[in-house]
């Protein structure tokens, strides 16, 4: 049995319950933020199912702890191992059957909480690194779209290929596709081929992409073998 009591300076549950909501929001947002896209299956996701385990486990110790009420063995064992079973026979055991109700209504509420909060860490994420990488500013240069030297579309280029933010995965073969185009115009065909192989097999999956790159390739007369297999 374990029985704790008020008083010993331990973290009150409410307390328990902001985190949880938070843990979804940051974990989903650093997944976006750092590499680029939310996987499958998501890390950011498999280390929030892990910490939310950890922190509702806690919540139902420190909740038991602040009500006075015994928990069996047995039930921090199914409150660890399945919170959909073993949360609600706690709820109803430490708040008998009215109080159950509401306390499962509430924790329903707070489940559509955890699925808003890891949308949002992942939206924000995207918006942040967007914000603080330049990101529209970079492209334009990269493609072409402002009048600038070809010296400054392979540097915006570049910039993008490297970076590790949110939408590195939606531009970065895009920006080699347009720093090879650039590489092109300044003569430089060996560093064109490069980067239209690395953008190719990056993104082979992409048909829009691949077919560009195609078509600049043979076009160019850059002799890019694996257009060649493809036609």
């Amino acid at each position: 049995m374990w029985v704790d009591h008020r008083g010993d300076g331990a973290l009150p549950s409410r307390y328990i319950i902001l985190l949880m909501v938070l843990v979804p929001f940051l974990t989903l947002f650093a997944e976006q933020y750092f590499l680029g896209r939310i996987e499958s299956p998501s890390v950011g996701a498999v280390a929030a199912v892990f910490l939310l385990i950890f922190l509702n486990v806690w919540w139902v110790l420190r909740d038991s702890a602040e009500r006075n009420v015994t928990v069996p063995y047995y039930l921090k064992i199914l409150v660890a191992s399945g919170a959909v079973i073993g949360l609600p026979i706690y709820l109803f055991r430490s708040r008998r059957f009215a109080g159950g109700l509401l306390a499962m209504a509430i924790a329903m509420c707070i489940g559509l909480l955890l699925i808003a909060s890891a949308a949002m860490g992942a939206l924000v994420a995207e918006q942040a690194a967007t914000f603080f990488d330049q990101t529209p500013k970079h492209w334009s240069r990269c493609s072409g779209q402002d009048n600038v030297s070809l010296d400054l579309r392979i540097e915006s280029c570049t910039t993008m290929i490297d970076s590790l933010r949110a939408w590195k995965h939606k531009k970065s073969a895009d920006a080699l596709f347009q720093r090879a185009r650039a590489y092109y115009e300044k003569g430089d065909r060996e560093r064109a081929i490069v980067d239209l192989t690395r953008a190719y097999n990056r993104y082979s999956s992409d048909p829009k992409l691949e077919k560009a790159i195609c078509e600049f390739s043979h076009q160019a007369d850059l002799s890019f073998v694996w257009c060649g297999r493809r036609r």
